[in-house]
């Protein structure tokens, strides 16, 4: 039995994309450590008895004030 270049190349292609697949995914996962620095930052409300006066209200695209 005599097999020609053809489909022996064809053999050989196909045993190289099998391998390299079974080697590619049989390695085993690696397992990485991540250490997060968290800044908390604490907001201290006191209330105040007094007067709170007018209210203004900023329009956002204006640098003037209305009301």
């Amino acid at each position: 039995m005599v097999i020609s270049l053809k489909p022996r190349l064809l053999l050989l292609v196909a045993l190289a994309l099998v391998g390299t697949g079974i080697l590619s995914c049989s390695s085993d996962p690696e397992t990485v450590e991540v250490i997060k620095e968290v800044e908390v930052e604490v907001e201290k409300i006191v209330e105040v008895a007094a007067d709170p006066g007018n209210l203004v209200i900023y329009s956002g695209r204006k640098e003037s004030l209305v009301g």
